[in-house]
C-alpha cells in the first residue's frame, strides 16, 4: 500500500510539473501574440 501510496503521489507531481510546464508556455505565446498585435495596431495609427 504504501508504495502504490508513492506511487501515486510522484504520478501526480509529475502531472502538475507538466501542466505547469504546458501553461507557462501557453502563457509566453500568449504574450507574444499580445506584443505582435499591440505593435501592428500601433503602426496603423
Amino acid at each position: 500500500m504504501a508504495t502504490h501510496t508513492q506511487s501515486a503521489r510522484t504520478s501526480h507531481a509529475e502531472f502538475m510539473r507538466a501542466a505547469n510546464d504546458e501553461l507557462t508556455q501557453f502563457e509566453r505565446r500568449e504574450r507574444e501574440f499580445r506584443r505582435i498585435d499591440r505593435d501592428e495596431r500601433a503602426k496603423r495609427l
